[in-house]
Parts: C-alpha cells; structure tokens; sequence
C-alpha cells in the first residue's frame, strides 16, 4: 500500500477519454454550465489535493447537488488503481490490491469484491460528456484515503495512508502506522492505525506472532495467556485483569472494535503486558516491538528535600485558599515572532494559524483557571506583542515566581509527527518535578501520544532562577492534528490539566 499512495503526491495521470467539458478556461471558484441527465446545469469547479499537493488535470472536478463529482479514470489511476470501462453494460471497473470495485451509470449501487453496496451520499455515478464522474468522497473512502472539505479554498483534500473504518457506528479515517516485530514486518490482515492519537494493532496476529494465547467470548471479554500469566481486557473498558488481579490500562485508551477487528493499544501489550519496548521511528512511521529489550518504565526524578513550605494565610475570599503561590505564565512567540505556522497556513488549508495565537489563548485560559484556584498569576505576554527570551526569564526571577510555565506547540518536517512533550533544564530536580506532574496530567486528559520528558537549555528555562518548564502541546505541522489543536475544545482541556499538573506539584 505504502509504494501505492508514494505515487499519489509525485504525478497524477489524466483520464485517457479525450472528450471534453462545456467549462471555461475558468478558475475554480468561478462557475460552468454542463449537461448531466440530459439539463443544463450551473455547476462550480473545485480544485483537488492529494497529500498536500494541488492535482493538476484537464478534467475539473466539480460540486453538484452539494457533491464533488470527479473523473474516475484520473482518480483511480492516480492511486495505482487499474480503470476499464464496459461500454456496453455502462459500468467502470476498479481494481486496487485485493480490491475490485464497479459503478453503474446512475445507479446508487456499487459492487465491491462481489458484494453489492448502497453508494453513500446519495449520489451515483454520472455520465457527463463521455466521462465518468463519481462521487469522490465515496471513492476516496473506498481505497483509503482520508476526505477533507476546505470550504475556504473550495477544495477537496485527499491524505493517503488511512483506513476508513467503523468505529463506535462512525466512519473514521485512521492514520496506517506500520508495525514490526524485532524490525521484522508482522503480518497482520488488518493494518494498526492511530486512534485517539494511540497506536491500536489487531491483537490476535500479534499475539501468534509472540507465540500466546488468545482468547475472546460474546461478551467483549479478550483473553491473553503467556508465559503463566493470564491477562483479560474487555472492549471499551480501560480496566483489565492480570491473574485475577484489577488494574488500569494507561493512557485512558481501552481495547476497541475497529470495523470487525479486535484491536488493542500496542504501548500496553507490548510494554505493561508482554514487559517489552516499544519503539518509535517518527521517519518512517513505524511503530517496533522489542521483545530482546525488557521494557523500563522512566525512573521517577530524585527525591529533594521538600523546599519550605510557602505561607498559606487564612482565606479572605472564597477562592483564597492557594494564596502566596506565584506563577509566571509565558505565552511562547507573539508579536513579529509567528512561531510554527499551522499545516494549511504552508500549504493553502482550511486552517490558517501561527503558533502565537494558540499559546496565547491557552495561556489566558490557564491564568484564569489559576486565579480561580487562588494562585498569584504574571503574564509574560498578554496580547501580541514581542518579548525577547530573556526578558521573559527576568520577568520570573524579578518578581519572586514560585514556577515559570512556557505554553508552545510544536512543528516538524514529517507531518506525521504528534503527540505532547515537556521540557525542563538539565539537573533541575524540581524542574523535572514539576514538567512530570504537567506531562502527566496532559496524557490524562489529552489521552494524547506521550513524547515524555525532555532536557534542554532553551533561554527561557534556563535564565529563570525558578523551577521552569516548557511544554509542547502538539505538533501543528501535521494536518490530522491542526484542527484539534486550534480548538477551544481542545485549549480549555490542556488550560485545565496544566492548572492540574501545577496543582500537583505543589501538593494541592
């Protein structure tokens, strides 16, 4: 599938039928008259994308009936697919992989390895001008690509290395994350794919894989043996089972049914289940299961004396009871200084942002968050404005902070990066303190990849006299993330598990 979709963003092949539309030599936001079932009809052209890059072809896409129609030769063929047309029975043929696919002219039916399918969306295959048009969507979600409509550019974006499957009654675009054992391909009949931004994996060929039992009933209930151990998780249950003994599955992701496959998170089998690592290859998306590397977790930071405790005077106002307790809030960027621009802002999305923004709008949520708590709470920016490195260090250090918090979020050149991930000054013991209470309540309630503690020198942890950390709350440069990551949804639950990780760490 991998070598398939590589040649999705390097060309595009146009239909081979020669006929063309009544368009204009348009732009794509302007509008067409064509003929389809026998009208004329005002039909705007819309543009498409695959994998972040504009589809070039002389055969336009187009919205009717409020769906993008699209040539299906050019489609199928850009994916690798074979295309051939029965003029006869008016039917297209598909055939990717191990997947044969047919469309009968207005029909809203499709027969797919056989089985005859409802075309969802309620819009069958046109005949438009001697061309195959079809429903996009639907074939897009067919050979697994991701859908996204960007209403803003009027353009339909494709993404490749999905799997559409059902999950909970939804159809949901899964990213493929390829998997190895001992950097040998696993073969499984059901890829893993990224879930609530956790690797899920189909827990049956694993488990052969590793020479174990499984084992599940009617009621949801997956049975584990290996090496004496007897380990059952339900589906949708985030409690599980170790000989007879209750415990809870980290990371808040339980086992699910994934269209019709029993999938579980590949971090807990491999690591809390089987006691082996669990590595990550960000390059190549591949997520490997080390069974000659026993798995450790992270050792807990050294314990320091307690410093001494801050002075806690009696409540005046109900929301007293942190008083004394300063926080330097330090919204990272601003001003003439963007930081990370979002995935659409570099390549034309529907989600165009920089990096100031959303740490400035988490950051004014924590500080409320934290007022309403009681702390004493200092802003290094409060709107867009620059503020140099040091200065915000020296902000901390010249009025007493008990803590200095850096909001960012992060970008990387593979836009499959994701995940969360926290930074404290080497040899800072309470630094690392307080970075792993933050972290951790940030996995908690994200439910979000855990890219763990981090040492660095970065000026801002590194100039403040008070313990100081800088946590990255998302990769913006992967388009599967930047929609989550600008929500208000999504600033007011890290805003509330910061305020709780601070809360924490001093013991509240």
């Amino acid at each position: 599938m991998g070598k398939i979709f590589n040649r999705i963003s390097s060309f595009i092949l146009v239909m081979a039928f020669v006929f063309g539309f009544s368009f204009n030599t348009a732009k794509a936001e302007e509008y067409s008259n064509i003929t389809i079932d026998g009208e004329i009809q005002k039909v705007r052209a819309a543009d498409i994308y695959l994998d972040g890059n504009k589809v070039a072809t002389d055969t336009p896409a187009f919205t009717y009936k409020s769906r993008t129609l699209a040539p299906l030769r050019a489609i199928g063929e850009a994916l690798g697919a074979e295309v051939s047309w029965d003029e006869e029975e008016m039917v297209a043929n598909l055939s990717l992989n191990n997947k044969k696919l047919s469309m009968k002219i207005d029909s809203n039916k499709a027969v797919i390895n056989g089985v005859e399918k409802n075309i969802s969306y309620d819009m069958p295959a046109k005949l438009v001008n001697k061309r195959t048009m079809i429903p996009l969507r639907f074939i897009a979600e067919e050979l697994d690509c991701k859908v996204v409509w960007d209403e803003a550019n009027y353009a339909v974006r494709l993404y490749s290395g999905y799997k559409n499957v059902y999950v909970d009654g939804k159809l949901e675009a899964l990213q493929i994350v390829n998997t190895t054992l001992n950097g040998n391909n696993i073969d499984l009949d059901f890829p893993s794919l990224i879930y609530n931004q956790r690797t899920l994996l189909p827990v049956r060929r694993l488990a052969e894989a590793l020479s174990a039992e499984v084992e599940w009933n009617d009621t949801g209930v997956i049975t584990v043996k290996k090496d004496g151990n007897t380990i059952e998780m339900k589906l949708d249950s985030t409690e599980y089972t170790i000989n007879g003994e209750t415990k809870t599955i980290p990371y808040g992701i339980p086992p699910k049914l994934v269209g019709d496959k029993t999938m579980v998170p590949m971090r807990f089998l491999g690591e809390t289940i089987l006691g082996c690592a669990v590595e990550w290859d960000e390059n190549s998306f591949t997520a490997n299961i080390n069974t000659s590397k026993k798995y450790e977790p992270e050792p807990a930071p050294t314990p320091e004396p307690e410093p001494a405790p801050i002075p806690k005077p009696e409540p005046d106002n109900e929301i007293a009871y942190n008083n004394g307790i300063k926080i330097v809030l330090d919204a990272g960027h601003g001003g003439s200084d963007p930081g990370a621009p979002s995935y659409s802002k570099r390549n034309g999305g529907a989600y165009p942002y920089d990096e100031k923004t959303v740490t400035l709008n988490v950051t004014k949520k924590l500080e409320k968050i934290l007022k309403d708590r009681g702390y004493n709470t200092i802003m290094t920016r409060d709107a867009d404005y620059f503020v140099g490195l040091t200065e915000r260090a020296e902000i901390a250090n010249n009025n007493g902070a008990n803590a200095f918090v850096s909001i960012h979020f992060n970008s990387a050149g593979a836009t499959s990066a994701t995940g969360l991930e926290t930074f404290y000054f080497p040899g800072s013991g309470e630094g690392r303190r307080l970075a792993d209470n933050v972290q951790r309540k940030l996995i908690e309630r994200t439910g979000a990849v855990n890219r763990g503690l981090k040492e660095a020198r970065f000026t801002v942890i590194a100039k403040s006299n008070c313990p100081a950390i800088l946590t990255e709350l998302g990769f913006v440069s992967n388009p599967n993330d930047e929609y989550w990551l600008q929500s208000d949804e999504y600033h007011d639950i890290a805003a509330l598990a910061i305020a709780d990780g601070i809360d924490a760490y001093f013991g509240r």
